[in-house]
């Protein structure tokens, strides 16, 4: 049975009313005719993952990276070092959450220069594969594809991971995003929620197998959380003016091969258009937000301040461009069937909190 919330008059603090939240989402029965699907959410303790201070790296996630260096350096020289990027670093993931891994290069800061064809032996996946399979990780496969990795998983904590050599442009991406988490505290908790609120229903699944629909990646739900903050006046776009002189921060992509421009501010002069909104009204905003979006005539664009009119030329049914890598469409795999269940969802989500909104007492408006 779910608890109920507090009488009406009852006045809650921000944190409880997220906490009513997150228990109503996460408390919803998956719906899956097709699979005939029974499946409650684990609510030993939602709250807890939704703390806007906490963004700082598990210790099983350290754990790894520490385990993971320690093999590279011994196998392929001191001056490597790993490191992580994706929801691990900016504050999105659960203690056993997958962590995404890049092995630093000092000698190549700047990327992979036309004229530096040859690469050391890092840089051969099948070869790293190996190193890490006698090392002892588990479920080791080299995957060559445009940004080449290593899927494995950790022994000891279970945790997986894939692991890059130098691309860095994802890393430089989660940095961002942790800086706009920094500059609002809703931006973490939204991304855990929506993380927690999507996977169980099979909307952030970007590798599925082969007989299942390739939904949203948690980079995209990051990057629309973003644009939708943005649009609403409560982040500021950090990749704004910067000018043309890009020598201090650029990237030499590899296939293809073409320059990525990974600048943004630290610091934005920025007062937020209203500082009283909590976490729990956002939340609810956002469900409405995406369940009346028009993708033929918008796209998200956090360089360009969040939600902008549709480019010409983008034919795919929704596009969420990359703030680094500027032709490329993050949600260039998600079906038109795939985006209009996430309205569906979106609009049931939104449904379900007004309800129970009205039925509870706490207010989400």
């Amino acid at each position: 049975m779910l608890e109920r919330s507090p009488s009406v008059g009852v006045v809650q603090t921000p944190d409880q009313k997220l906490k009513s939240e997150v228990d109503t989402i996460c408390k919803r029965r998956v719906k899956d005719e097709e699979k005939n699907l029974s499946w409650w959410l684990d609510q030993s303790d939602p709250y807890s993952l939704f703390r806007a201070d906490d963004r700082s790296r598990m210790p099983g996630h350290e754990d790894v990276i520490q385990r993971v260096q320690s093999v590279i350096r011994k196998n392929f020289g001191a001056s490597y070092s790993v490191t992580t990027f994706g929801s691990v670093r900016y504050g999105a993931a659960s203690a056993k959450s997958d962590m995404d891994l890049m092995i630093f290069d000092p000698k190549r800061i700047g990327g992979f220069a036309p004229s530096k064809k040859r690469l050391p032996r890092i840089y051969h996946v099948k070869s790293l594969a190996g190193t890490l399979k006698h090392a002892g990780f588990a479920s080791v496969e080299a995957v060559p594809a445009s940004v080449p990795i290593v899927k494995f998983r950790d022994p000891k904590s279970g945790i997986r991971c894939d692991l890059n050599v130098n691309h860095q442009p994802g890393y430089w991406n989660s940095i961002m995003i942790g800086r706009y988490a920094t500059l609002s505290p809703h931006l973490p908790r939204l991304m855990l929620a929506i993380k927690r609120w999507s996977r169980p229903i099979g909307l952030n699944n970007p590798s599925p197998s082969k007989r299942l629909a390739i939904t949203f990646s948690s980079y995209a739900f990051a990057l629309m959380t973003i644009g939708f903050l943005q649009h609403r006046g409560l982040l500021p776009n950090l990749q704004e003016n910067l000018g043309e002189d890009i020598r201090d921060r650029y990237f030499w992509n590899l296939k293809p091969e073409f320059h990525c421009d990974m600048r943004f501010k630290w610091h934005v002069p920025f007062i937020p258009a209203n500082r009283e909104v909590s976490t729990p009204s956002l939340f609810n905003d956002w469900f409405h937000f995406w369940a009346n979006f028009e993708p033929d005539k918008q796209m998200v664009d956090i360089c360009q301040g969040g939600i902008v009119p549709r480019e010409g030329g983008e034919n795919k049914p929704l596009c969420v461009k990359d703030p680094f890598i500027r032709v490329r469409n993050v949600t260039m795999n998600i079906s038109r069937e795939v985006f209009e269940r996430l309205q569906e969802e979106c609009q049931d989500a939104s449904a379900e909190l007004r309800k129970r909104s009205a039925e509870g007492g706490y207010v989400i408006m």
